[in-house]
């Protein structure tokens, strides 16, 4: 990417950003039970500028993982509700269900693909 690619600070309020979870789920937890932790802490990850969230798997991949994807509007905002104690409490109920020393989290920015 080039100087002229890179977001400007003008475009920094409509800027949209993709936060991906990798998750591996505990041997005897399920989708549904990562589901139902999901539908009970949505309202707090959209006070946290959540907007959106998709859940994928690979197609052929037997490690048992799956994504989640958000999407974001403020990135300042998600990573410092990461930092609270509201979060904490998220942690112990998703270890729970997922192996949280196999997850990994990426952080990706919309680019316009000049196609509009």
């Amino acid at each position: 990417m080039n100087s002229q690619d890179a977001i400007s600070p003008n475009d920094m309020e409509n800027t949209v950003y993709f936060v991906t979870y990798r998750n591996v789920l505990r041997p005897d937890r399920t989708l549904d039970d990562y589901r139902k932790g999901l539908k009970h802490v949505w309202p707090i990850l959209q006070e946290w500028g959540a907007t959106h969230i998709e859940m994928y798997q690979p197609l052929y991949d037997e490690s048992g993982a799956f994504y989640s994807r958000y999407t974001v509007s403020s990135l300042d905002k998600w990573n410092e509700s990461l930092r609270t104690h509201r979060f904490d409490e998220m942690l112990k109920h998703l270890a729970d269900v997922i192996d949280l020393s196999q997850s990994q989290v990426t952080t990706n920015v919309m680019i316009e693909t000049g196609l509009d």
